[in-house]
C-alpha cells in the first residue's frame, strides 16, 4: 500500500474515533493513539508512522466498540487482540 492510501485510511479511522468520542465523550480508550502524536494531516511523517497509527487506531476502536456493545464483546476483544499482535 502506498503512503497516500495509508494517509486516507488513517484519516477515515480518525473520523471514526472522533465520532465515538462524540457519542460517549473522551475516554482513556484512545490514549495509546494520542501518545503517538501523529495525525493524517502530518503528511511528512513516514509510511511506517502512519501504518503504526492505523494499527493502533484499529485496536482502540475495537476496544471502544467492546465497551459500547457488550453483547458482541468477545468478537471485539478478539479483533483488539489481533490488532495488538500486529502492533
Amino acid at each position: 500500500m502506498n503512503k497516500k492510501e495509508l494517509i486516507l485510511i488513517h484519516n477515515l479511522l480518525v473520523q471514526i474515533k472522533d465520532e465515538i468520542e462524540h457519542m460517549v465523550g473522551k475516554s482513556s480508550t484512545f490514549d495509546s493513539y494520542n501518545k503517538l502524536k501523529t495525525s493524517p494531516l502530518l503528511t511528512r511523517q513516514t509510511k511506517e508512522q502512519h501504518t503504526q497509527a492505523i494499527l493502533c487506531l484499529g485496536k482502540c476502536i475495537a476496544d471502544a466498540f467492546s465497551e459500547l456493545y457488550p453483547d458482541g464483546k468477545n468478537q471485539f476483544e478478539k479483533t483488539s487482540k489481533d490488532f495488538n499482535k500486529l502492533i
